[in-house]
Parts: structure tokens; C-alpha cells; sequence
């Protein structure tokens, strides 16, 4: 029978928290005392909800596994008590999140569009949710944001991270996943990714840092990566046939005399090279742009 109570109550040796002695909580914490969470936001099933900065009350020890390294906690909004790990919880309320930034605060990812393994992707615009400072000490300039549709947390870095509080709009007026093709020189790069006169694409996001109003991501269907290309390297329409009916990937064959660059290319006779795009002056509009053999440019 415990104490105030009117019936008496059958405790299981494996299965009731009893003891002969006054239980201590772990951490120094008294039943009933006044505590602050400092962790990541969660949400439950039945609506329940950890926030971070929220002040609730020790509730008692928390249960199975978790009751040397937490203590039940009750919060006012909530209709259970949570067990909440010792680490994320102070007697002092934590500090502001950084940036301004406070918990249940939307913001949208503007970057380009990103697959994890478990699942959960980033889409251009996607709407998500602040839950907290980031867990990584790596990542302290930044947050923990839920975005809507994933599984999981996503840490955003101020400096890293393209992300806004306001719905992004790509350069261009393109919109996310619109097709268009490329119209540029051809460009072959380290990881074997190529961009490709009158090759089609997809528009996956907004390109990367200095590039961000100048150009969009795309992806090509033969390339590992999404690729940053300048918008007026984009067309909605296919582009015109490169000039003399060369094709992208003509090899040519230099029979002039031989030149040297100031950047060390040279042209020598019988130098082979291959078609990249259109010229790219005015003066040279009935010509081609050709990379050769051995040139940088």
C-alpha cells in the first residue's frame, strides 16, 4: 500500500521499479524540480512533442533501458511523460538558436536536389522545419531542420547550405524539373561528367555559391553529378545545328601552320581535335569551337 493511496497495489520483482531504499534520480535531479530540454525537437505518435528550449518538471525515474541515463520528464502541451536523456536537460534555459532562428521556424532548401541512402532526399523549395542546434560540434554555425516528406534530420550550415526563410525562385524564371537544353562549349570534367552542345537536361535546383543568380543546377541522364550552367547557356528549344554539318564529337584535323599561345597551347600541323560547340565570337560565326589534342583551352 503505498502512501495516499486508498487500495493496494501488486508489484513484479522483474517488472515494477521498487527498491527497499529511497530512490535517487540520476544526474542530481529531485522529483518535481524544474528543468530545461536542450535537445532536438521530436515529434509522437499521439501528438506528444519535444521542443527545444521548453521548461517542464521531473516526473520520476524513466523507464527500462533508459533509467540511468535519463529521467522522466512532464510537459504542459503534453499528454505523457517523455524520457529525456540527462544531456538534454539544464536548470538554465539554453541559449537562442544561431541566425535569429527559433524552434517550429519553416525555411526552404534552394540548393541542388540530393538523395540519402536511407531514403530521405532535399528537393529545391522544400519546406522544412527548425528543430534545434545542430548535433554536430563541426556544425555550429547553423541548424537542425526537419524537412517535410524525410525520415530524418538534416544539418544546415549558414555558410554551406543553401537555405532561405522565404520560398526560393530559381534565376531565369526556370522552374524545378523543367527540361532545357544545353547550348554551350563542350566541357569534359575530372569525375568523367560532361556537358555536351544540344545535350537535354533537367533543371535539379539552384547552382552553388558565386553561381547562384547567374545560372541553375542541371542534371544530364549521362552524368554522376548535377552540373552548374550559366543561363545563357539554356534554351528551351533545341539549339540550331553546329555550322558545315559538324556534330558534337567530330574529330577534326588541324592542317595549318603551326602557332604557339601565350598560355602554351600549341596548333601543329596534323593535330588532331574535337568539335565542342559553336564558335563562340561573333566574328567567328561561320566556324566551329574545336578543343585540340594536348590544349587546356
Amino acid at each position: 500500500l503505498f502512501d495516499g493511496n486508498k487500495g493496494n497495489s501488486q508489484v513484479l520483482f522483474k517488472h515494477t521499479a521498487f527498491s527497499r531504499e529511497p530512490p535517487h534520480l540520476p544526474g542530481g535531479f529531485a522529483l518535481d524540480e524544474e528543468l530545461y530540454y536542450n535537445g532536438t525537437g521530436t515529434k509522437f505518435d499521439n501528438g506528444d512533442r519535444l521542443v527545444y528550449g521548453w521548461r517542464g518538471r521531473v516526473a520520476g525515474q524513466a523507464a527500462g533501458d533508459l533509467a540511468r541515463t535519463a529521467v522522466a520528464m512532464r510537459f504542459a502541451h503534453n499528454q505523457l511523460t517523455i524520457g529525456c536523456y540527462l544531456r538534454n536537460l539544464t536548470r538554465d534555459p539554453p541559449p537562442p538558436l544561431p541566425g535569429g532562428f527559433a524552434p517550429d521556424d519553416l525555411v526552404y532548401y534552394n540548393g541542388s536536389s540530393y538523395s540519402f541512402d536511407n531514403g530521405d532526399v532535399l528537393i529545391f523549395g522544400e519546406r522544412g522545419t527548425v528543430v534545434g542546434p545542430p548535433t554536430l560540434a563541426s556544425h555550429a554555425e547553423g541548424l537542425t531542420v526537419l524537412f517535410d516528406g524525410n525520415k530524418g534530420n538534416s544539418q544546415v550550415l549558414f555558410k554551406h547550405t543553401a537555405f532561405s526563410r522565404e520560398p526560393p525562385h530559381l534565376p531565369g524564371g526556370f522552374a524545378l524539373d523543367e527540361e532545357l537544353y544545353y547550348n554551350g562549349t563542350g566541357t569534359k570534367f575530372d569525375n568523367g561528367d560532361r556537358l555536351v552542345y544540344g545535350w537535354r537536361g533537367r533543371v535539379a535546383g539552384q547552382a552553388a555559391g558565386d553561381l547562384a543568380r547567374t545560372a541553375v543546377a542541371m542534371r544530364f541522364a549521362h552524368n554522376q553529378l548535377t552540373i552548374g550552367c550559366y543561363l545563357r547557356n539554356l534554351t528551351r528549344d533545341p539549339p540550331p545545328p553546329l555550322p558545315g554539318g559538324f556534330a558534337p564529337d567530330d574529330l577534326v584535323y588541324y592542317n595549318g601552320s603551326s602557332y604557339s599561345f601565350d598560355n602554351g597551347d600549341v596548333l601543329i600541323f596534323g593535330e588532331r581535335g574535337t568539335v565542342v560547340g559553336p564558335p563562340t565570337l561573333a566574328s567567328h560565326a561561320e566556324g566551329l569551337t574545336v578543343l585540340f589534342d594536348g590544349n587546356k583551352g
